[in-house]
């Protein structure tokens, strides 16, 4: 009875009912700001790193140990004119002042605070710690009140607490830490409420390109906080660095006033919605319900389901790479390709311009492949997933082959790397919640993200045990985990993985509606039967 459910589900979403317009519409507004949620979450989350430069003491010449950053600026302004690529001693003979690279003392920058690299990295880290806990009862609180209350009260609470910050570091260091673990508590809600609410909205043949726009914001947002950061590290008020988080907060509560007015969770609930839109929504959103009229949640189910699995060692390997890149690929820029720092800032962002390209002709692609059903939603998954994968690792591997001497050859394999992941990002694995279980897919994204978290916390921990010199050979081993990862991820996926509605999310009344059907249809069968029964004895 599942197949024949998913059958009717396709056949009915996707050719009887001719598409509404998509711009302007009330489902491209929802997804806009859904995209704006998604930037802004990225800003609040990323603008500690890049503050954290401005906020330290150090000198030019300070040597890494000392300082721990998303964006290293040291000594590349002090190395003069010399063959950056010459490594080993006589790299480190022109870094060192007074022959001697224990002496470099450089002029001090303007900073604010004495913090150990230690303290430094549990800042950085501070608000995964709080982002882990709270991803299972975010998506259980978006499945439940409706991903705007949600979305709305958790960026909410984390830009009030963003304005805290610089007083809280003034305070005690200590404090800033705490305000950070709550931060990404609150901030754990974003991504569930993102699907929850884009999953209400989306019909199938749109949920890819709606899907990339939103989810669009992670890149925007990256690319952004760089600039805007350092142009207030270094015209800010207040000092420079405390502008960072004055200004990001201010940008959060922002938003969520535009969101009270141009959110809603559905459909039904659209005061401003015309006939023709909801009429299409009614007809396509096959799975939909409002928030707070479900079923049970099927927790044995979503442990028990091998498509779930699937997604979750998916998105966390996936993301193994992504954070890699994230947070590291600066400093690996600096350490091996010997970028400075205005090169490095330029490079470093490329990766991410080239994946927003690659998340939206994805997100169109997909929908084109749906509504001409040249593949089944299982395959697409599959296909698109073993791209967005299995190539970032062949780039991976291939890093390990390459110099300082051919970096340009490096950054276009990192550039590859972290825009052919894009395939994976709009077309596998992190859309496949709302196919498995349209009503559950908050909950879903909660369960895999939780996972997934877990690579923002370890990858640079490891980063920082393994590359303690910042050597080539050091790096060699976190490209080699890298490369294992993607692979992984992929070929269980291709195993497991699946597009197909579960069983499990079907909710009592459509199984009795299916039920209904099906008799009718036996019931139609059987008449037709008796008819041409009829016939045969009359013309006997």
């Amino acid at each position: 009875m599942a197949d024949k459910r998913q059958n009717d589900d396709k056949n009915h979403s996707i050719s009887d009912f001719p598409a509404a317009r998509l711009f302007p519409s009330c489902r491209m507004t929802v997804t806009l700001m859904m995209f704006f949620a998604c930037l802004i979450t990225y800003v609040l989350r990323l603008n500690m790193g890049f503050a954290m430069v401005c906020m330290i003491k150090q000198t030019q010449g300070q040597p890494r140990s000392q300082v721990m950053s998303f964006n290293e600026t040291t000594t590349d302004d002090a190395i003069g004119d010399v063959d950056v690529c010459a490594g080993g001693a006589a790299y480190a003979k022109d870094l060192s002042i007074n022959g001697s690279s224990a002496d470099l003392e450089g002029v001090k920058t303007t900073g604010e605070f004495e913090w150990q690299k230690t303290l430094q990295g549990a800042l950085l880290g501070a608000f995964f710690y709080g982002y882990i806990v709270t991803q299972v009862p975010a998506g259980w609180l978006c499945d439940r009140l409706g991903g705007k209350r949600v979305l709305g009260t958790g960026l909410g609470v984390v830009s009030l607490l963003t304005l805290a910050l610089p007083e809280a570091a003034r305070i005690d260091p200590y404090a800033m830490l705490s305000v950070r673990v709550l931060q990404g508590m609150f901030a754990a809600v974003s991504f569930p409420a993102i699907h929850c609410t884009v999953g209400n909205w989306a019909p199938p043949t749109e949920r890819g390109l709606l899907m990339s726009i939103s989810y669009s914001g992670m890149y925007v947002g990256t690319l952004l906080t760089f600039p805007i950061c350092g142009v207030l590290c270094e015209y800010g008020f207040g000092g420079g660095w405390p502008s960072v988080f004055y200004v990001t907060g201010i940008m959060g509560i922002v938003y969520v006033i535009f969101l009270v007015f141009f959110v809603y969770d559905g459909y039904e609930k659209h005061p401003r919605i015309d006939s023709i839109e909801k009429t299409y929504l009614q007809k396509t959103l096959i799975g939909h319900h409002e928030s707070g009229k479900r079923d049970a949640i099927p927790w044995k189910a979503f442990v028990t389901s091998p498509p779930v699995w699937a997604i979750i060692v998916a998105h966390t390997c996936a993301n193994w790479g992504l954070y890699t890149l994230v947070i590291n690929l600066p400093l690996f820029m600096k350490e091996v390709l010997k970028f400075d720092i205005k090169q490095n800032g330029l490079l470093s962002s490329l990766p991410y311009l080239c994946t927003l390209i690659v998340n939206l002709l994805c997100g169109k692609l997909t929908d084109f492949l749906r509504r001409r059903n040249i593949m089944t939603i299982t395959t697409l998954r599959k296909t698109f997933n073993s791209i967005g994968m299995f190539i970032p690792a062949l780039c991976m591997l291939s890093i390990t082959f390459l110099y300082c001497e051919q970096r340009y050859v490096a950054v276009a394999a990192l550039t590859t790397c972290q825009a052919m992941s894009g395939f994976a990002y709009s077309g596998g694995f992190f859309y496949n919640h709302v196919d498995l279980s349209p009503q559950h897919a908050g909950i879903l994204m909660g369960i895999t993200n939780m996972f997934a978290t877990v690579p923002g916390i370890v990858s640079p921990l490891l980063v920082g045990i393994l590359t303690p010199k910042g050597t080539r050979d050091e790096w060699l081993t976190i490209f080699y985990i890298g490369t294992a990862m993607y692979t992984i991820g992929a070929i269980v996926y291709l195993l497991i993985g699946s597009g197909d509605r579960q069983p499990w999310s079907y909710s009592k009344e459509e199984q009795d509606e299916q039920l209904q059907r099906d008799g009718e249809r036996i019931l139609g069968n059987k008449e037709k039967l008796y008819a041409k029964n009829r016939s045969n004895d009359t013309s006997v």
